[in-house]
């Protein structure tokens, strides 16, 4: 507002004035005002890039900026901040604290005197970086986030510190936001709300990220260099400040270096730009104009009348020259002599919030110095404006000077907010000599600590005395300053020749502990000739001795010249004596008064207390001297005896004893001291006795006068008279004054409470007593002598030695005056505060101008560092970790396409040790594969499947420590193990030195070799290498589904019976897709809606299992049928419970599944013909038995566990081929006996040999079902008790799983034998039912076998003591707490053990109680043959059947049929005591075995077969009757009429066979040849089989076979019986969560949320083992037990996605160009985003960016979005960044490639690039190419896509349905709200109609996605309008090719161009593009899919150059981790 006009005179106004008094702040690389002053002038640019606040190599970071120092100190102490406070509090806030200080100090003011004041207090910033690390960032716990960092805290601390009381505001008006506080205070103190103000700016840049946001603000500095009004600006340098101004009234003022005239700041709005608003400094210059004007109207100044304007200056070339503008119309017009122009951000860069107050300041050391500091930078100045064309508009080119009068500053706001400030100089002249002092100058000065003090008093010394300098110190120190812990003086003169010298000096630490005070007044003997000559050079010294003068002149007494004159003689006169000791007295009293010393006592000694009533108030100056005048007096008329005084070194005690009568003792000085008076002869011979006694003695002058003894008793009455005369109103001692001439206990006494006649006349007549009052003189007491010389000092040190005595005056000291100075001095140390100024003559303030600035004289004690929020990367760190990408395109992997194990391309073990080894030697900052290593303790669990269309990503992981590792794909273990350092050829790390021996020798050439590998399922080359210790595993056959066979037969299309389901599904679904002209056909299956379950079981299987059918499944329920809107895309309707009319059969030929098989002969076994699949057992005919033993027809056999271990995979086999079942049977043998036995292992078979010692008759009692119970069960049981530990009766035993198998057995034994037993169970029913089978057991003595309380159990029944063996089952924590059960010296028994290889950490402490644990397996005995043993359970059992604890046990009878419900009852632990297989029921159709092993005779005709008419005289050669089988294989067709004809002779020979000829097939490789024949002879009644199986390949890596199940499925064709069979792969099941469900025997709900776990849908836990093992051997993946039961659905779909590789889909329309819209709105409108690639794991993150780097530069399509390239660039061996169009505005491709090669030349700085354009993006590669090639840079330009003509022929081709722009916008509309809500929009078609504009059309879209989508509505906008504007421009476009020098690579997708546009491309060569020759590669992949096929990283790796390679091959790959992310220093 405008100040209003005041009445009163100038000198009112100049008192109401407004001014800057002091000023303080940080700039760049200046620590004060006086550092930014000589960077100013000395023309330094502090903007550089030394010591970045970061190493942050990325194009939009600035590098060069201006840093303020010391962020990381900060006082905290000083401001009562305490630690937590400080170390959340920002660095800004912290800094305005002391910069608020040193400008308070800077105007010579106290920060004290300013508590309780109206201050105000107005901080301006704008952006805190450390409020967001504090409050998002750092982890606090302190709870001071807000209080730190929060902005108001700005302006609130330093309101808080200074206890002021007036308004305390942060503000944020942006870069005017200081100017806006100026403005504030100004308001504020105009209108008297405050009486002064601290004015604030702060601003850092401490991240890099903020240089970022700005630079996409306004135009940054790329060299540090502000270039104001420059033609070659460039943009504003980033630089820092923090500064504070004073402001006060002028009245108040000690310094003015301004007055503030007027300030005002308004919004002035933003320019709207072509693209929207434009942020900036850019400002329209008629409302600039219009705004100043009206500025000095309301201040009602003339704009020429101003000599300067500081302007903004930005160095943007358009906003200079508009603000230019509006100040050449506003200060130029009508102007003559010129107005100068200037820019602080020239000087120091843009400050951003402080930038206000840094160009006021500039502008306030222009008016102390009286020049004007120059721009920098100034090179070449515009010269388009008229004012400076007229020569009245000049820059600073130099420092220039100027009147003094008024300077503008200009401010401007990023953010579109004008503000200007108008100030006017306050020059007063500067004359050293005004105030010149006869004494030196004093300078008390206080600090944080000494040396802080030290800079001060150093600088002082410096320079010449300034007394307006020294007067301002003299103000700030003249009262304490709280928190100075250092004080100091010096006294300072000139010398003659102008040099100041330093007269004394001292600084020291300050404890702020002021001690009391007392003042000590001498008497006689102080008093020397010329005592107060020098003193009289203290002004107030000196008027009180020309006073004193005035009235004893009268006497006739020249008391000056008393004290001045030098002769000696002078106080041979008593009277002169006493008025001369009472005159400096009184001096000395007032010079301490006038500097406000008050004492806390006083004392005085003898005539002293004449000057302790002077100080006491009692008396006045005049009233003193006459005193001591009177006192003189009398003692000169009165006649006394010659008399003399002597002082003694005895105390008054001691003397007292020692002298004679006539001697009295004068005065008690102190216990070591005193004073004796008496005749002068009986003295002299007193002092002579003391000293031959060696005491000391010595007399004192008094003029022959005894005083204070009986000798002088005369002189009372006339003393008294004469004091009565000049004391006529006796006034009251105060407390302070402690008598020393009557004693304490008088005190009350009406004498002592008056300063009276009489006091003073009992003084000279009575002894001093100054021993006994000194006695209440405290210890820490400060001792001021009051006297012309310091005459006591000895008695007080000897007698107050822990005082501190300061004597104000010395006998000959050659200055007093200077001693005087220096014991003020001293009082300052002490902490009294004197007001020294009053000494010296008083300065006017406000000081002259040009007086030093006082602020960077301050001193922190900055020894503690706080945290700043700078950013680091010194604590980046290599882990040992480290990802890999790869895929078998790349050129260096495409080896692995060879490595094909059971029909899967599959990622070797070798190669990921390779990958650990290379990670280890990474992490040890080695190069790869150059260091040796050992590997130890490797577990390899699966090898990870190689995909054609997607990469494979290894993830390796050490621990640095001991060197264990882990490989792992996409989560998913492949490999663990230890690896470590080792030395080379060194033997002692070789597992076998020794070479084994082998005396068989076979000879096997390579060829023969890898036959031998392929017929067992590897299909690779390698290289050899050692392998030592290893254990292998063998792997699984083929899943059984991997193979279908399916044979030609009739099926009626509606027969008269039902068919089986799965029939009909196979012909339905094979007539529809005979039927419909489609890859994929679309199947609905119609559910109720009330059970909502499928009614076609097994449906997925069947899908997949139809050959050459690919469909996609789903089901819809009958209520949601109407809702339902995508009928036209249903190819089948699966319906139930239709009425069906069916008359006659209507049916054809299909190939429909081969279910027969062979009945089974009387020898069968039970194996799996898939590990890990418990429904994959099957009976296959066993071999014969043979080998030593007795034959058992088996009758019964039991199933154990170990045998679901190895059925479900948990236990491998020695050979998966030949598993078998079983241990224990019962049976009858040859001779008929009825038998039960054990063997080794196959006894689930019709017949087996078993060793006679493990025989046993079964009883008569028993039934062989009985007898199948015992032998295994029990046999353990012995071997565990009897064998393993010796059971003795009484003992307790622990016994788990007590309803098991072994568990009742043991029990049975325990009771027998009369032990304690203990067992567990898992549920109250088997509780229960142990109960009734053993009657014995206690209640209390059953546990729970699934959770910890069994332990309770034991110890509290056995009280502590135990279980003195325990069988133990169990597993983990449970196993532990069974070991803790175990008695002293017992042992625990584990059965399990062994068998599971379960890895089992048996700790230390369990052996400190003797405890024993063992492992057991009982089929030990079978493998070391171990005969004992054998006959020893023999023994034990039989005993054990005879006394009858040997029994049958509790089972479960299971037919052969049903083996697999068998085995999952037992698994799912549901049984109690033993599940059987009735072997004499019915077994199920069994498979035969190999015919050779049946001693059948093979002829093989192999060479030429088929190549010629072919006779087969092999048939002629043997007997026909022996001929039983005619196979013939064809594997080539290529000579069909050779093979026809040869094959008419086989079948013309094979008639000519009699009847024995079982079998003639023809089997062909994927041809139809042969099938007619085997028709005919199937006609004709004759056995024929034609079989068509795929090809077998070595080496493919897609789908193959392998070679038993090729055999399995010729050997079913056979057998089926059928003439004409197919086999075919079949497709992979997709339904992985289907297939775990049905091996966990549940049912899967039809909706299961993403989070549902396999726990939650009840998958039982004893399932883990059997899924495990079915994930690794089906799909090579591995999954650790513990975390099986918590994968999730959605877990299950990734992986399931993972696992099956899908086609690449063709798009049609649109969906080619747009697949996805990001949802992030700021990474989508991102500029710039970088790519993962093999260089860097993750995303690069900015700090990363390298401008010397070699980046891939992507450029994207019309779809301008960076998620496209992600796969792309994942297997890069180079950064990648994506170059993204803006969304807000559309350009065509010309403009695009323009701008993006402006920014890749920001990005680089090298001459090489890579560009890749992908679609559309091409032509702007191609474009960009041109234009960096003209910048001289060349390099290699990928075309993902095609060239330019072909890429807009798939665009038109794409586009062609839609007719008219009408059709194509609004189908882009639908098309980008269809991705933009990731859904149908149906929803929205009649949202348009057809007379909508474009415009029309968006606003629809974009008002019905409101509250639909996370979206913006403009984003939607903007995502519909590019995408219809882009897609214009590419069709638009004109191609003229350009011939470039860099080289081009054409990577062509599948090309789906319409005809009618194929002229398009013909047109087009690749050569009109390049001068070198064009490389091309076709892809596979269609256009909407070319950046996810594989091959095209490959190819782009494969053209880099070599440096860049060799520098991947040598770069450190593993990741690197920030020990802090955003880390404090």
């Amino acid at each position: 507002m405008s100040p209003k006009p005041q009445d009163g005179s100038p000198a009112e106004l100049l008192d109401n004035a407004i001014v800057i008094s002091g000023m303080a702040g940080l700039y760049p690389e200046s620590q004060n005002v006086k550092d930014f002053r000589d960077i100013l002038y000395n023309k330094v640019n502090p903007v550089t890039s030394k010591d970045c606040r970061w190493k942050y190599d990325h194009p939009e970071v600035a590098q060069y900026t201006g840093k303020v120092p010391g962020l990381d100190l900060f006082d905290a102490q000083f401001f009562k901040v305490h630690y937590r406070l400080g170390n959340t509090m920002d660095s800004m806030s912290r800094k305005l604290l002391e910069q608020s200080f040193e400008a308070i100090y800077d105007a010579g003011v106290n920060s004290d005197q300013l508590s309780g004041k109206k201050v105000g207090v107005y901080v301006g910033s704008c952006f805190s970086e450390t409020e967001k690390y504090v409050f998002y960032i750092t982890n606090s716990k302190t709870g001071f986030g807000i209080m730190g960092s929060s902005k108001t805290m700005f302006a609130n601390r330093i309101s808080y510190w200074l206890n002021t009381k007036g308004p305390s505001m942060s503000i944020d008006q942006s870069c005017c936001s200081s100017v806006l506080a100026l403005e504030l205070a100004y308001q504020a103190m105009n209108r008297g709300d405050v009486d002064a103000a601290l004015v604030g700016g702060a601003s850092l840049c401490l991240l890099p990220q903020s240089s970022v946001h700005l630079r996409r603000v306004v135009l940054l500095s790329r060299d540090g260099k502000t270039r104001s009004f420059d033609k070659n600006a460039c943009g504003c340098a980033k630089s820092e400040a923090i500064n504070v101004l004073f402001v006060q009234k002028a009245k108040d003022a000690r310094r003015i270096y301004a007055e503030v005239v007027y300030a005002k700041s308004e919004f002035s709005g933003f320019v709207n730009g072509q693209n929207g608003p434009k942020y900036g400094f850019y400002r329209e210059p008629e409302k600039l104009e219009s705004f100043l004007n009206q500025f000095y109207k309301e201040a009602q100044v003339d704009p020429k009348e101003v000599q300067y304007v500081e302007a903004a200056g930005s160095a943007t070339p358009e906003a200079d020259k508009a603000e230019l503008e509006a100040i050449d119309k506003v200060f130029c017009k009508n102007r003559s002599d010129p107005l100068h122009v200037g820019s602080v951000m020239s000087n120091i860069g843009y400050g951003e919030a402080a930038s206000g107050i840094s160009s006021i300041t500039k502008v306030l050391l222009g008016y102390e110095s009286g020049l004007l500091a120059s721009n920098l930078h100034c090179d070449n100045l515009r010269d388009d404006l008229e004012g400076i064309e007229k020569g009245v508009m000049r820059f600073v080119t130099d420092h220039q000077p100027f009147g003094r009068g008024y300077t503008a500053i200009n401010n401007l706001s990023v953010t579109g907010v004008n503000a200007h400030v108008l100030l006017k100089g306050h020059y007063k002249p500067k004359n050293l000599n005004r105030y010149k002092s006869n004494i030196p100058h004093l300078v008390t000065i206080s600090g944080r600590q000494q040396s802080s003090v030290e800079k001060i008093l150093n600088d002082l010394k410096s320079r010449p005395i300034d007394p307006e300098e020294i007067a301002l110190l003299h103000n700030i120190h003249q009262n304490k300053i709280s928190g100075h812990m250092g004080r100091g003086y010096v006294i300072l003169d000139t010398t003659e020749r102008k040099e100041t010298v330093t007269v004394a000096e001292k600084a020291d630490y300050f404890d702020d502990v002021t001690n009391p005070l007392w003042f000590v007044y001498s008497g006689m003997g102080s008093q020397w000739a010329g005592m107060g000559t020098e003193l009289m050079r203290i002004p107030v010294f000196a008027i009180a001795i020309q006073r004193c003068h005035e009235i004893l002149k009268p006497k006739g007494l020249d008391l000056i010249n008393i004290i001045t004159s030098p002769d000696k003689k002078i106080f041979d006169n008593i009277l002169h004596s006493f008025v001369g000791i009472a005159a400096v007295q009184i001096g000395l009293t007032d010079v301490l008064t006038e500097l406000g010393i008050v004492p806390d006592k006083i004392i005085g000694h003898s005539v002293g207390e004449l000057g302790c009533a002077y100080a006491d108030g009692c008396l006045t100056a005049e009233e003193t001297i006459l005193s001591a005048y009177s006192r003189g007096l009398v003692s000169v008329q009165t006649p006394f005896i010659k008399g003399s005084m002597a002082a003694v070194g005895l105390g008054y005690s001691q003397v007292a004893k020692m002298c004679p009568p006539e001697v009295e003792i004068a005065c008690h000085n102190s216990s070591e001291s005193a004073t004796i008076s008496g005749p002068a002869d009986i003295m002299q011979e007193l002092v002579a006795s003391f000293t031959a006694k060696g005491i000391f003695a010595k007399e004192v002058p008094c003029s022959n006068i005894a005083y204070h003894s009986r000798y002088i008793a005369n002189a009372g009455p006339a003393l008294l008279k004469y004091l009565k005369e000049v004391i006529k109103t006796p006034v009251a001692r105060s407390s302070r004054w402690v008598s020393t001439s009557i004693p304490q206990d008088k005190w009350d006494e009406p004498l002592a409470k008056y300063s009276s006649a009489e006091y003073h006349t009992n003084n000279l007549l009575n002894p001093v007593l100054f021993e006994e009052a000194s006695a209440l003189i405290p210890a820490n007491a400060v001792l001021v002598e009051v006297a012309p010389h310091g005459l006591l000092q000895a008695i007080l040190k000897r007698a107050l030695s822990s005082c501190v005595n300061i004597p104000l005056t010395n006998r000959g000291h050659k200055d007093n005056a200077a001693f005087m100075l220096d014991a003020i001095g001293k009082l300052y140390m002490k902490g009294y505060n004197p007001k020294v100024q009053a000494l010296y003559p008083k300065v006017e303030f406000p000081v002259s101008t040009g007086t030093p600035m006082l602020g960077h004289l301050i001193e922190w004690e900055h020894s503690e560092k706080w945290s700043v929020p700078v950013y680091v990367t010194a604590l980046k760190k290599t882990a040992a970790a480290c990802n890999f990408a790869l895929s078998v395109h790349d050129d260096e992997h495409n080896y692995l396409r060879g490595h094909v194990v059971k029909g899967k391309n599959v990622y070797p073990y070798s190669a990921a040790l390779m990958a650990v080894w290379d990670t280890f030697a990474m992490s040890l900052n080695n190069k790869r594969k150059c260091v040796s290593v050992q590997f130890k303790d490797v577990h390899l669990f699966v090898q990870p499947k190689l995909y054609d269309k997607r990469p494979l990503k290894l993830s390796v992981t050490l621990h640095k420590g001991n060197g264990v590792f882990e490989v792992s794909n996409e989560g998913m273990i492949v490999a663990k193990g230890v690896i470590s350092l080792s030395e080379k050829s060194n033997d002692i790390y070789r597992l076998l030195v020794h070479p084994i021996k082998n005396d068989d020798k076979i000879t096997l050439k390579t060829e023969d070799i890898y036959k031998l590998l392929y017929t067992r399922d590897y299909n690779y080359r390698c290289g050899g290498v050692i392998v030592e210790n290893v254990k292998f595993r063998e792997l699984s056959v083929l899943k059984n589904n991997g193979i279908s066979l399916k044979a030609l037969q009739f099926a009626p299309h509606f027969p008269k019976d039902r068919t089986d389901e799965t029939v009909a599904l196979h012909i339905y679904l094979q007539i529809v897709n005979e039927n419909i002209n489609k890859d994929e056909i679309s199947i609905f299956e119609c559910i109720d809606d009330v059970t909502r379950e499928s009614k076609f079981n097994g449906i997925h299987k069947i899908i997949e299992d139809v050959p050459k059918l690919r469909a996609k499944y789903s089901v819809l329920r009958e209520d949601k049928l109407q809702e339902f809107a995508d009928w036209h895309n249903i190819d089948v309707i699966f319906v139930n419970n239709l009425y069906s009319n069916e008359k006659g059969e209507w049916g054809g030929l299909y190939y429909l599944p081969i279910n027969e098989l062979p009945k089974a002969n009387n020898n069968v076994i039970l194996q799996s013909a898939q590990i890990g699949d418990i429904n994959s057992l099957e009976w296959v005919e066993a071999p014969e038995v043979t080998g030593p033993g007795i034959n058992v027809n088996v009758h019964y056999a039991g199933v154990n566990d170990i045998d679901i271990k190895r059925a479900s995979g948990e236990v491998s086999y020695a050979n998966v081929n030949k598993n078998y079942y079983g241990m224990d049977f019962s049976g009858v043998t040859d001779n008929g006996v009825r038998v039960m036995g054990l063997v080794k292992g196959g006894a689930i078979t019709s017949r087996v040999k078993a060793n006679s010692n493990l025989l046993w008759p079964v009883p008569d009692t028993w039934n062989l079902e009985d007898a199948a119970t015992v032998p295994l069960a029990y046999a353990q049981a012995f071997y565990c008790l009897a064998i393993k530990q010796k059971l003795f009766p009484g003992m307790n035993i622990l016994i788990h799983g007590g309803t098991g198998a072994l568990g009742q057995a043991a029990i049975s034994i325990c009771l027998a034998h009369n032990c304690e037993v203990f067992t567990t169970v898992s549920d109250k029913s088997k509780k229960h039912f142990l109960k009734r089978l053993f009657p014995k057991l206690k209640d209390d003595h059953i546990g729970n076998s699934r959770d910890v309380t069994f332990g309770d159990m034991v110890l509290s029944c056995t009280q502590g003591y135990g279980c003195d063996i325990i069988l133990n089952c169990v597993k983990g924590e449970l196993k532990n707490i069974s070991i803790k059960c175990c008695a002293p010296s017992g042992i625990v028994i584990d059965t399990g053990m062994v068998q599971t290889n379960e890895d089992f950490s048996y700790g230390m402490y369990n052996m400190t109680k003797s405890r024993s644990f063992a492992a057991v397996d009982i089929s030990s005995i079978f493998k070391y043959n171990n005969e004992t043993d054998m006959k020893h359970l023999q023994v034990l059992i039989s005993e054990g059947i005879a006394r009858g604890y040997v029994r049958p046990l509790t089972r479960l009878t299971f037919a052969p049929s049903d083996a697999a419900r068998a085995f999952r009852l037992l698994a799912a632990s549901r049984h109690r005591g033993r599940v059987l297989i009735d072997m004499k029921q019915n077994i199920p159709n069994t498979k035969t075995r190999v015919w050779e092993k049946k001693g059948v005779h093979i002829e093989l005709t192999i060479e030429s077969v088929w190549e010629k008419n072919v006779t087969f005289n092999t048939l002629d050669d043997n007997s026909p009757s022996e001929v039983e089988g005619i196979y013939a294989i064809i594997t080539n067709n290529n000579n069909s009429e050779n093979i026809i004809s040869s094959l008419d002779n086989l079948d013309a020979k094979a008639r000519k066979i009699d009847s024995k000829l079982k079998y003639f097939a023809v089997i062909n490789e994927n041809h139809m040849i042969g099938e007619n024949i085997c028709l005919v002879r199937r006609n004709c009644n004759l056995p024929a089989t034609f079989i068509k199986i795929p090809l077998l390949k070595q080496n493919d890596n897609g789908q193959s076979l392998s070679t038993k199940n090729v055999f399995d499925a010729i050997e079913r064709a056979i057998l089926s019986k059928k003439a004409t069979t197919i086999a075919h792969i079949s497709s992979p099941s997709t339904h992985l969560l289907q297939e775990i469900c049905t091996l966990a025997e549940i049912k899967l709900p039809e909706v299961a949320d993403d989070d549902t776990t396999l726990n939650q849908l009840r998958v039982e836990s004893s399932k883990v083992s059997i899924l495990q093992a079915y994930l690794r051997d089906q799909y090579d993946i591995w999954f650790e037990k513990d975390t099986i039961l918590d994968l999730t659905v959605q877990k299950l779909r990734e992986i399931q996605e993972m696992i099956f590789e899908k086609d690449f889909v063709r798009t049609k329309g649109l969906a080619t160009f747009y697949s996805s819209v990001d949802r992030d709105e700021l990474l989508a409108t991102t500029e710039i985003n970088f790519l993962p690639t093999l260089t860097n794991s993750s995303a690069m993150a900015h700090n990363e960016f390298d401008a010397s780097q070699v980046f891939l530069c992507t450029v994207p399509g019309v779809e301008g979005n960076h998620a496209r390239f992600s796969v792309l660039c994942e297997r890069l061996k180079l950064p990648a960044l994506v170059l993204q169009p803006p969304l807000g505005y559309a350009e065509d491709l010309h403009t695009m490639a323009q701008r993006f090669a402006e920014k890749f030349l920001q990005l680089t700085e090298l001459k090489k690039f890579y560009l890749l354009g992908y679609e559309s993006g091409v032509i702007v590669a191609l474009e960009m190419a041109a234009i960096l090639e003209k910048h001289g840079l060349t390099g290699v330009v990928f075309c993902l896509g095609g060239l330019p003509n072909e890429i807009q022929a798939q665009f038109e081709t794409q586009l062609i349905e839609y007719k008219d722009e009408d059709a194509l916008q609004e189908e882009i509309c639908r098309h980008m709200m269809t991705l933009i809500t990731e859904s149908k929009t149906e929803m929205f078609e009649n949202m348009f109609h057809k007379a909508m504009a474009w415009p029309e059309k968006l606003n629809a879209c974009a008002r019905s996605l409101l509250g639909k989508v996370e979206h913006s509505a403009e984003y939607t906008k903007e995502l519909i309008e590019s995408a219809y504007s882009r897609i214009a421009h590419v069709r638009n476009y004109v191609v003229e090719p350009k011939k470039l020098k860099s080289k081009l690579i054409l990577l062509r997708p599948k090309m789906d161009i319409s005809d009618e546009f194929q002229g398009m491309v013909e047109k087009d060569s690749p050569q009109n593009y390049s001068e070198q020759p064009i490389v091309e590669y076709q892809l596979d992949a269609p256009l909407a899919n070319a950046t996810q096929d594989m091959r095209c990283a490959a190819i782009v790796n494969r053209h880099l150059e070599e440096g860049i390679l060799k520098a991947f091959e040598q770069k450190n790959l593993c990741k690197t981790y920030f020990l802090t992310q955003d880390s404090s220093v």
